[in-house]
This record gives C-alpha cells, sequence and structure tokens, in this order.
C-alpha cells in the first residue's frame, strides 16, 4: 500500500505539473481551447491521484486519521506552483515565438519558476502525512513511509516553534521583483509555525504542528498525560 501511495503522491504532482507546463509554452500554437483543455486535463488526474489516495488508506484502516487541511495546506501550494511555475516557465516560450531559437530571459525566469515548482514537493510532503492515535501511542503515514511511537517511548513533549526557510522568504522577494506581488504576498505574510516536539528516551525527535494538527495536538497532549509522560510547563492537555 506504501508504495503505491508514494507513486500516487508523487507522480500525481509530476504528470499535471508537466502537462501544466506544455500546455503554457505551447499556448501560440496550440491556441486557448488547447491550452484549457491540457490544463482541464491536469486538473482531472491530479484529482483522480488524490481520489486513489485516499481509497488506499481507506483499505489500510487509516480512514479518519488527522491531516493537513487538504485546501490551505495542499491543493493551493500545488496550484501556485504549477500555474506560476508553468507561466515564468512558459514566458520565453512566448517571447521568442517570433525569432529563432529560446528567449534569454529563461535565464532569469526559469529558476524562479522552478523554486514555485517545488511548492508542489512542499504540498506533497503534507499531503503524505496521515496521523493516528492507538492505545499503545502514536502511528503516522508521510511521503516516503512512515513511523510509530510509543508513549512508553517517550521523555518529555515540549512546545515547538519554525518561521519559514529563508529561501522561501526570499522566494517571495523574487516574484514581487517579477510583478508578482500576489504570490509575494502570500510568503511574506505567511506566520511562524507551532506545534508539539516529542522527545524520546532514546534523544531523537518528532514534531507535530499544531497549525496543521490543532485537533490531534489537543488529543495527544490527553493521551500522553493519561499514561504519565511527562508535559513541558505552560501545556495542559
Amino acid at each position: 500500500m506504501r508504495r503505491l501511495r508514494t507513486i500516487a503522491l508523487i507522480g500525481g504532482r509530476l504528470v499535471p505539473a508537466a502537462l501544466v507546463i506544455g500546455a503554457l509554452a505551447l499556448w501560440p500554437r496550440i491556441g486557448a481551447g488547447g491550452a484549457a483543455a491540457g490544463l482541464g486535463l491536469a486538473a482531472l488526474l491530479y484529482g483522480l491521484s488524490a481520489r486513489g489516495r485516499a481509497g488506499l488508506e481507506a483499505r489500510a484502516g487509516w480512514a479518519g486519521s488527522y491531516r493537513y487541511g487538504a485546501v490551505s495546506a495542499v491543493i493551493l501550494p500545488d496550484w501556485m506552483g504549477f500555474l506560476w511555475g508553468g507561466v515564468l516557465i512558459a514566458l520565453p516560450f512566448w517571447a521568442g515565438r517570433a525569432g529563432a531559437g529560446l528567449h534569454p530571459s529563461a535565464v532569469l525566469t526559469w529558476p524562479v519558476g522552478g523554486a514555485f515548482l517545488a511548492l508542489s514537493m512542499i504540498a506533497a510532503r503534507r499531503a503524505g502525512v496521515s496521523l493516528r492515535l492507538t492505545p499503545e501511542g502514536l502511528e503516522s503515514l508521510t511521503l516516503l513511509g512512515g513511523w510509530r511511537i510509543d508513549f512508553d517511548e517517550i521523555a518529555e513533549i515540549r512546545p515547538w516553534r519554525r518561521d519559514l526557510p529563508g529561501w522561501v522568504r526570499a522566494l517571495g522577494a523574487a516574484a514581487g521583483a517579477l510583478g508578482n506581488p500576489t504570490a509575494a504576498g502570500a510568503v511574506m505574510l505567511a506566520r511562524p509555525s507551532s506545534g508539539l516536539e516529542i522527545g524520546l528516551k532514546s534523544g531523537a525527535r518528532r514534531v507535530i504542528p499544531g497549525d496543521a494538527f490543532e485537533a490531534a495536538t489537543g488529543a495527544i497532549l490527553r493521551a500522553a498525560a493519561a499514561r504519565g509522560v511527562a508535559l513541558a510547563p505552560g501545556l495542559a492537555p
């Protein structure tokens, strides 16, 4: 199940991304109708891959598990990456269609377009997370596998906080410089993440992002407290 699920999560983004880029790059040749058909096919395959992944999880007993918000954490980053990345990659084709070869603007637009496309990989990681509580502890599916923690392995649960990576902030500034204030504003106004850090007796740690799993964090704290797990000051079940 996990291998098929990973294929659905990654392939369900690579294929739509390629279709979006192709439709936008070939727009001058295939016209608005052809481009719209390509975008529609990309959206259809994207939706089918999401339904296929959900079906695999349900058959494996993961229905009803805690997940990131589908729209804000997965779909919007995916399609922001597909569309803005596709536009930036297509721009040199549009500019160079009347002349010979590829327009030199590709040197500037393609790296930024690639960075936008990387947003879909962030979305894939989020879509791959499925968390559930068991009587013994926590289990999670991830993009490439999964993990399990028993309550007996936990030394302490502490608060956790992290800001956006610096390269994402730089991407927002680059988007603004290229005349894309919407994407730039979305990045620059993004707030830091917070949640729970689960410290294990082995010294390892796991982070549960609270802004994505708000309902799960409360359930985790209550279950951990009932099993006698130490909670850092300020954390209440």
